[in-house]
């Protein structure tokens, strides 16, 4: 997992060096993410699923503190989604860029569960308010 974590810190780095260039250099000359980066992701979240079970219900972020801190990068990465969403709308981006946020967040969610199920824990699920009196 280390292994994994420190390639998706190099993976932001070039995210990052995209973004830094104004939309008038973007091109594929300078394009660094790529789809495969997605796929990757992706096959990575179906080797970690098998070992958990299916969602039927919502689950509260948390459970330990490493999954907590899945959760919290989870939510960061949502919210950098949602900033490259509205540079998109003015600037010239990667199209590889916004589908690898999402899954990389998608990414951290399963990692969340997974290091749940690693740690012997059980995911909190969330309870409506009539439910909880």
């Amino acid at each position: 997992m280390q292994s994994t974590l420190q390639l998706l810190q190099h993976e932001l780095f070039d995210l990052g060096a995209e973004l830094a260039l104004p939309g008038s250099a973007q091109n594929k000359d300078v394009w660094r993410v790529t789809h495969e980066w997605t796929f990757r992701l992706e096959q990575e979240m179906d080797r970690m699923s098998q070992d958990l079970s299916p969602l039927t219900q919502f689950i509260l972020p948390g459970g330990s503190l490493v999954a907590a801190q899945a959760h919290v990068v989870r939510t960061l990465t949502r919210r950098c989604e949602r900033q490259v969403v509205m540079l998109g709308e003015h600037e010239r981006l990667n199209p590889a860029l916004l589908p690898y946020l999402n899954r990389l967040s998608d990414w951290f969610f399963v990692l969340a569960r997974w290091l749940i199920r690693c740690e012997g824990l059980r995911e909190v699920i969330w309870q409506k308010e009539s439910e909880r009196k």
